[in-house]
């Protein structure tokens, strides 16, 4: 019997196996126990004679085992092994050898060294070391596990393995030569434990920021670790040691020799390769070779490279790197592959496995270290990296693989061998990168970096640009040396300045890059300990130079930050402020720029917690006046900064297929009588999107689009002549089209149609098209002729197939529709009971589900329905008591994909809706979201689909006040998860609810069109009316007048005779919006490398022609429409001193988009004179249309103006024609009287034999508010001179200066023309033609100068003497009267229609010319009343805390402002006015009161006010606020008018706000205060006093009814 004591001193581990030549301490793991047993039961059984057979020699065997020396090694010799292969278990890199002799089949695993647990790299634990003071980080690291073992044996089983086991590891130690910059590291460990411990020491603040980079996945931290183990074979064999990286469980890549091992004996070069084609992919080429001697077996070299790269810091090292990720071998490639040697018998297609790869570098790339290769586990995917020297190096790489990706990889050759079935190897010649890849389209940025003198350009942008985790940033602020001074001046921060290394781009250029809609923004800090931080903040915007650059942002991105104290809180929305200008709004003993900001330039507010632009100091400091940023423990000096804005990295667009499909139909156009073959085709389809954003899913796709066609033209091959080809047809959402090819006879058709069944390509081949796209109505971009087949796969049918969607679209609404009040709506959503389930996700409410009684239509559908045009949308529901509402909505569409199926509407029309309340109001304008997509932009932590919606679909935004799609109930509810909708008493549950849309053609079931009706009712050319033609030939036109809609001119004329009635409308090119000028958004164009603003154009607007039609009636018009325009271009000879123009429109669309590249930086300029209405920059802009009357007539051009509406003038020819016939002169007209006005001279006529009939002429006349302006179209500076045509006051005082004759009818004569004579007294100024209003009642005279100097000159002469000045300027006008004759004057001089000394009282023509228009923009209607508001504040966008002059001037913007004092004097000197204040808390209750008799007294008292008393039944504020100001004087911050010597109320009570105070008491209102964001009592703030005490004021109006 044998004996197996335990092993004295050692505590049994039945998992270790120890060999001794003492048998009988044997130590034994338990498989060997189990086979020692058989043996001594089969000894027992032999000896008794019951062996035999195969039992003996079973016996023998087991005996032979137990006998020879398990190892075949002698003691102390290594054992024989030998590398068989590598494998990949659970992600980590398992080496396999085989021990001893091939029939032995024993293999011993290499110890893994791996981090298995993704846990533990992803949210590590930092630990103190009590012992060493030191932080540090565990990791858990796998060195012997059996279970791996096991794995190993099952993928080994075509080896037939007897036993597989770990080698025994004795010994680990870290290697001495790490190279690791930032921690230490130790691995505890022992020989019994199969799991070890990695622990890495952290020095400082680095723990934080190395966890940081593991949560992100980053584990370059392991790169450089390398742990000796000493491992042996059994007892009998000697120890021997290797190095091994630590690896991390299915990490990206390992280095290559990390991966391999020396094999024991080479093997052979493979003899039987030959190449047999070279296949062109994307992005490289594949080398395929065939096997000799084994027809139709193929293999394919690996790889390389990619397209894609990163920047990336290695933290082992310390350093940054580009990560060059390369593919190997693809799956996808194989298919390719496959596809293009189909012509070959293919049995097997495989690649050959990359075993080892040299790279070679050429020495022009010498600024960058190349590592060596690293690849996959799986040998599938592999990287190389370039290590930089600075961040800025690794910047420059990054432009070089944008810009000129193929010259980079010229410079590099690598040489690779690989391995064919692990039989023999195959080494490849030394190969170019570039051969494996196409070359890129040019226009990416080139690497190029230059010093700059001043301001930046397009081109400055592009170099300083830098990538981050894929991202593309624009550098806008950054500091890391002394050698640029930041302590610099307002125009120099505005301007920009510095270095390549030191630089702020400037405060214009930020406004511009940022605009109103704001962009996402990146710090990034370096302290002087080396640790490195960021943060990202979303919304980031820099307001305009008007509003002193006032910096905003929505907040701070947690996610995406490795700070945690937002620094930048205390300074949002604050205005920019440097050492010469103070705008942070402290005090003024508080400069911060100087005080505290070391004289830099920063966004202040009581100073704030940043101050990146401060001095740089060259070691660590808390003082804030260095370059400085806060954290949550102190101030911290900066060693390096950066500020940079997001590009547009990550955003592709597709173009429009235009791929035809194999559904051709032939069909009969009754029309025309003849038949066609009907070519359908795909424009963009949403399956497309998700098929492509599945090809390039490498890249970090953050939209995906399809750019949307605007036009295409067919090109057919003379080997088509046979068939007559239309022009190509889109359906109204531009998704589909359809080509007709006309046949001379039905045979002509049938041969068509047999051509496309059997030879589609080749019929293809011979149809080319040209295209033109736009990308969001921004850019357009024109396609080279590109043949279709290009678009279409070998063959036409079978898979693959693209079909239209219209038919089974338009067939599938067709069951869905009802009537309401003989109007069909088609039904999209509905609900009755639990029949369907609505807690749906994303990809179920896109496409639609439910059945015929409870149902969701589907997005996609709802967009196909309400684009291009909205449409009304209609609800109906039935609640559990049974009443029924109903509710109809106006202008309602849903966006694309793309926009996240964002719903919109108008208004919800009241006199059509049951309901009062509009519930809907609160999802206007949101994205659609879902239990698993979340877009409502509330926070995660209330996720309305999930919280709030009952997992339900619908727009929400912050939720909001109804659910339809929510749990169905049966019984009423006031949950917000049921099914329901808000009423103004509460939320109530739905028992049925319907959503219908209206339809603007009927589906109903007697006319419900087939997919061919469908796809014929694609919309052709509009009808139009002949107009008596010849073809070929221009249409009988004469112009019959011009008027002025919307602020536009519109020119009508005459189409043919006059008693046919017809009037066409010339296109007006008008700019209706006026928020697209005051406030417009610079772009920038990446394929021009410009910035650009769009502007929207009304080309043929019909809402025009109807209006033109109702100002036309006196005419009798029969039909009154716009001309046909076809094209329209931008005059070559347009003069633009700045910029470049082009204009972007399409022949169905009734708007156009004008588009002006600025040079240099031009666009902040611009933008700053739009937003003050300068309308200069159109002024010298002309569009050249071509237009026609009708379908048989000819085509003619004309130059027009780009007009705004309302604009205040416009060059006189731009508004008037030529006359077809010229008018007769008005021969009954005799001069009745000169009447003397203030400034000018009236002449009135009387019309003989028509007493009591007087005419006047245009008036023409000079006023004095002339002003000094600057044209940016021409570049140069002029002086512009208003003048006076005609007024109702003129003619009330003519009238009663001729009282004495009988006055039956005074009216003014029409100025037509007129002409300009300067005298050569005036040579040293170029005087322009006369403008024109639109309405020809005022026009401008401009005089330019060639220099600043000679401007100031005319104007001291136009204020010392204007007479002199007038008598050197001479006109000749010409006149209409009532279009009926012509009127023609004299040369006559200005000087004769004005006095001697012009008077400045005229209060009639000065309101005219300068404040009406500007005071029309702050009316508004309370109860049929008008009110003319004085003062508005509702935030803090402007400063309250004024100087006296401002007050009595006036001051602030469109949101808040204060009109002035002397214009409230003016507005309430000739008679009292009544007074209204509007008051909102915030508790959002609303206020008001009206006072009567409201005075402003003249400057001489100090503008005093009073009143009457407030009116009771007009006011729901009982305490009248105003009473203690009542006859007070004005009082500001610097002018003390309140009467009490010991106090000053502007300052000590007010906040520095100006108001009318009364002695000690000072007011009850404040609303000049300092505002306050939320509820205050304090009276310092913008307070009013109520009953209970005073309260903060959200919002304040106070006007004066006009």
């Amino acid at each position: 019997i044998i004996q197996y004591p335990a092993r004295p001193g050692h505590r049994g581990d039945y998992k270790t196996s120890f060999a001794t030549k003492d048998f009988g301490y044997h130590w034994v793991s338990l498989t060997e126990l189990t086979m020692h047993f058989k043996l001594f039961l089969m000894l027992l059984l032999c000896s008794v004679g019951l062996c035999q057979g195969s039992s003996a020699k079973q016996l023998l065997n087991v005996s032979n085992l137990l006998t020879e020396d398990i190892f075949a090694c002698s003691n102390g010799s290594l054992p024989s092994m030998s590398f068989v292969t590598s494998l990949s278990i659970r992600g980590c890199p398992v080496f396999v050898h085989r021990l001893g002799a091939v029939k032995a089949g024993r293999f011993v695993l290499e110890p893994t060294f791996c981090i298995t647990e993704p846990a533990a790299l992803r949210s590590p634990g930092a630990h103190f070391d009590l012992l060493t003071n030191e932080f540090y980080f565990s990791f858990p690291v796998n060195v012997t596990d059996e279970t791996l073992a096991t794995e190993a044996a099952s993928m080994l089983s075509h080896l037939s393995p007897k036993s597989v086991s770990f080698l025994e590891v004795t010994s680990v130690r870290m290697n001495s030569s790490n190279s690791l910059a930032f921690t230490k590291a130790s691995f505890l460990w022992g020989p019994t434990e199969f799991i070890g411990h990695l622990r890495l020491v952290c020095s400082g603040l680095v723990c934080q920021s190395l966890k940081l980079y593991l949560a992100k996945g980053q584990t370059e931290v392991f790169h450089n670790i390398r742990l000796v183990a000493s491992m042996r074979a059994g007892e009998g064999c000697a120890a021997f040691e290797r190095a091994f990286p630590v690896t991390v469980a299915r990490a990206p890549f390992l280095p290559i020799e990390s991966l391999q091992r020396p094999r024991s004996s080479a093997l052979p070069a493979c003899s039987d390769l030959q190449l047999f084609r070279v296949v062109q992919l994307d992005n490289c080429t594949a080398y395929v070779h065939q096997r000799r001697g084994k027809r139709g077996h193929f293999v394919i070299e690996p790889l390389l490279p990619d397209s894609s790269f990163q920047l990336l810091r290695d933290f082992s090292l310390g350093s940054h790197y580009v990560r060059l990720p390369a593919l190997i071998e693809d799956e996808s490639v194989i298919a390719a592959v496959r596809s293009r040697i189909g012509s070959a018998s293919v049995e097997s297609l495989e690649f050959m496995k990359l075993w080892h790869a040299s790279i070679h570098v050429s020495s022009r790339l010498s600024q960058w270290r190349f590592e060596a290769l690293r690849l996959s586990v799986d040998r599938r995917t592999a990287e190389l990296r370039a290590y930089c020297s600075t961040q800025s190096s690794c910047d420059a790489l990054g432009l070089v693989l944008i810009s000129e990706p193929v010259n980079f990889w010229k410079n590099i050759q690598w040489t690779a061998v690989s391995l064919l079935d692990d039989q023999c190897y195959f080494r490849t010649q030394q190969r170019r990168f570039a051969l494996r890849m196409r070359d890129r389209p040019p226009g990416g940025p080139a690497l190029k970096t230059r010093r700059n003198d001043g301001r930046w350009n397009a081109q400055d942008l592009r170099d300083r640009t830098v990538w981050r985790d894929g991202r593309t940033f624009i550098i806008i602020n950054q500091r890391g040396c002394r050698a640029s001074n930041f302590q610099r001046t307002w125009r120099e921060y505005v301007a920009g300045f510095g270095d390549e290394s030191n630089f702020w781009i400037g405060l214009d250029i930020l406004h511009s890059l940022t605009g109103r809609q704001g962009t996402l923004m990146r710090v990034e800090l370096l302290l002087w300990n080396e640790t490195e931080w960021f943060a990202e903040y979303s919304g980031f915007s820099v307001d305009n130079a008007s509003n002193n650059y006032r910096m905003r942002y929505l907040q701070m991105i947690p996610s995406r930050s490795s700070l945690v104290f937002d620094a930048l809180s205390s300074v949002k929305g604050s205005p920019f402020s440097a050492r010469d200008k103070d705008n942070h709004g402290y005090s003024s003993r508080h400069y911060c720029s100087r005080s505290w900001g070391g004289n830099g330039g920063w966004w202040y507010s009581n100073c704030g917690h940043a101050n990146p632009n401060g001095i740089y100091h060259f070691a660590q400091s808390t003082s804030t006046g260095y370059s400085t940023w806060s954290f949550k423990e102190g101030y911290r000096t900066l060693k390096e900064f950066r500020m940079m804005r997001r590009g547009k990295r990550g955003h592709f667009v597709i173009e429009p297929l235009l791929c035809p499909t194999p559904s051709f139909q032939l069909l009969r156009d009754f029309s025309l009588g003849s038949h066609y073959v009907r070519l359908p085709a795909l424009i963009e389809d949403e399956s497309v999107i998700a098929a492509v954003r599945s090809r390039i899913g490498s890249a970090s796709v953050e939209s995906l689009e399809f750019m949307k066609l605007w036009h295409a033209s067919i090109h057919v091959s003379s080997r088509l002549s046979q068939w007559r080809f239309e022009a190509l047809r889109l359906s109204v959402d531009r998704r589909t089209a359809e080509l007709r090819a006309y046949c001379n006879t039905r045979k002509s058709c049938e041969l068509l149609v047999s051509i496309f069944k059997s030879e589609p390509v080749n019929f293809w081949k011979n149809v080319q098209w040209t295209a033109t796209f736009l990308l969001e109505d921004n850019c357009e971009l024109r396609s080279e002729k590109l043949r279709f087949v290009f678009r279409m796969k070998e063959r036409s049918g079978g898979e693959g197939q693209v079909s239209t969607a219209i038919g089974q679209k338009v067939d599938s609404l067709r069951n869905k529709t009802v009537v309401r009040n003989n109007r069909h709506f088609v039904i999209v959503l509905q609900r009755g009971c639990r029949s369907s389930n609505f807690n749906r996700f994303w990809s179920e409410y896109v496409s639609g589900f439910g059945d015929e009684h409870n149902f969701w239509i589907g997005l996609e559908t709802l967009h196909w329905l309400t684009s291009p045009q909205s449409v009304r949308m209609r609800v109906e529901m039935l609640l559990w008591n049974d009443t029924e509402w109903f509710a109809e909505y106006s202008g309602f569409s849903v966006g694309n994909a793309a926009r996240l199926y964002t719903m919109k509407y108008s208004s919800m029309l009241r006199e059509q809706s049951s309901l009062v309340y509009d519930a809907l109001a609160s999802s206007n304008g949101t994205k659609f979201s879902t239990r698993d997509r979340d877009n409502d932009g509330h926070s995660t932590a209330n996720y309305c689909s999930k919280k709030w919606g009952g997992y339900g679909g619908w727009w929400y935004a912050a939720c909001g006040h109804t659910n339809p799609n929510g749990v169905y109930n049966y019984g009423d509810s006031r949950a917000t998860t049921i099914s329901g909708w808000q009423f103004k008493e509460s939320y109530k549950a739905a028992k049925e609810f319907r959503m219908m849309l209206l339809l603007l053609c009927s589906l109903g079931a007697s006319a419900v069109p087939s997919e061919q009706d469908a796809a014929d009712s694609l919309p052709a050319p509009a009808q139009r009316i002949e107009f008596a033609c010849s073809n070929g030939s221009l249409p009988s036109m004469s112009f019959v007048t011009s008027l002025s809609i919307r602020g536009c001119p519109v020119f009508v004329h005459r189409l043919g005779a006059v008693k046919a009635g017809r009037f066409v409308l010339e296109p007006t090119f008008c700019i209706t919006e006026p928020a697209a000028l005051r406030s417009p958004g610079a772009h920038f164009d990446l394929l021009t490398n410009e910035f650009y603003f769009s502007f929207p154009v009304n080309v043929t607007d019909e809402t025009l022609a109807t209006d033109a039609a109702s100002m036309l009636s006196h005419l009798s018009p029969k039909s009154v429409s716009f001309l046909e325009v076809t094209s329209v271009r931008i005059n070559g000879s347009t003069s633009l001193a700045f910029r470049k123009a082009s204009f972007l429109w399409g022949p169905t669309e009734f708007i156009g988009h004008l588009r002006l590249m600025c040079a240099e930086f031009a666009c902040p300029s611009l933008a700053m004179n739009l937003e003050r209405d300068r309308l200069e920059p159109f002024d010298n802009i002309r569009l050249v249309a071509s237009m026609r009357a009708g379908e048989g007539c000819a085509s003619f051009e004309r130059a027009f103006p780009v007009t705004v509406a309302r604009a205040p003038f416009l060059p006189i020819e731009s508004l008037q024609r030529p006359r077809s016939s010229a008018l007769p002169a008005c021969s009954d007209l005799q001069l009745f009287r000169v009447v003397q006005l203030d400034n000018c001279t009236a002449y009135v006529h009387q019309r003989r034999g028509k007493r009591g009939h007087f005419v006047i002429e245009p008036l023409l006349c000079p006023t004095p508010s002339f002003q000094l302006l600057r044209d940016f179209s021409l570049g140069s500076h002029y002086v512009r001179l208003p003048a006076l045509i005609e007024d109702e006051s003129v003619i009330a005082a003519v009238r009663s200066r001729i009282g004495s004759a009988s006055v039956e009818s005074l009216e003014f004569m029409k100025l037509w023309h007129a002409s300009i004579h300067v005298s050569s007294r005036l040579s040293q100024w170029r005087f322009e033609a006369l403008r024109l209003s639109v309405d020809r009642r005022t026009a401008e005279l401009r005089a330019y100068c060639r220099a600043l100097e000679s401007c100031d000159l005319l104007i001291s002469i136009l204020q010392s003497e204007p007479v002199n000045f007038w008598k050197g300027i001479r006109w000749s006008g010409s006149f209409s009267l009532k279009d009926e004759c012509e009127y023609r004057t004299s040369q006559s001089r200005f000087a004769f229609r004005m006095k001697d000394r012009m008077s400045v009282n005229s209060q009639a023509v000065r309101a005219a010319l300068s404040n009406l228009e500007a005071l029309s923009n702050k009316t508004v209607t309370r109860d049929d009343r008008s009110f003319l508001v004085v003062v508005q504040r509702n935030c803090r966008t402007s400063q309250f805390q004024r100087y006296w002059r401002e007050y009595v001037a006036g001051f602030g913007d469109d949101i808040n402002f204060w009109i002035g004092l002397d214009t409230m004097h003016r507005l309430t000197s000739s008679r009292s006015a009544a007074l209204r204040v509007e008051i909102l808390l915030w508790n959002n209750t609303e206020w008001f009161a009206e006072y009567s008799n409201f005075v402003v007294g003249p400057a001489s008292t100090s503008y005093t006010m009073s009143y009457g008393s407030m009116v009771r039944a007009k006011s729901s504020l009982v305490f009248d606020a105003l009473q203690l100001s009542r006859g007070q004087k004005f009082s500001t911050r610097d002018v003390d008018n309140d009467g009490y010597s010991a106090s000053h109320c502007s300052v000590n009570w007010g906040g520095y706000g100006g108001w009318w105070h009364k002695y000690s008491s000072c007011s009850y209102a404040n609303p000049n205060g300092n505002y306050y964001y939320g509820q205050t009592t304090t009276a310092s703030y913008a307070v009013w006093y109520f009953v209970e005490g005073f309260r903060a004021l959200k919002e304040f109006r106070m006007m004066i009814q006009v």
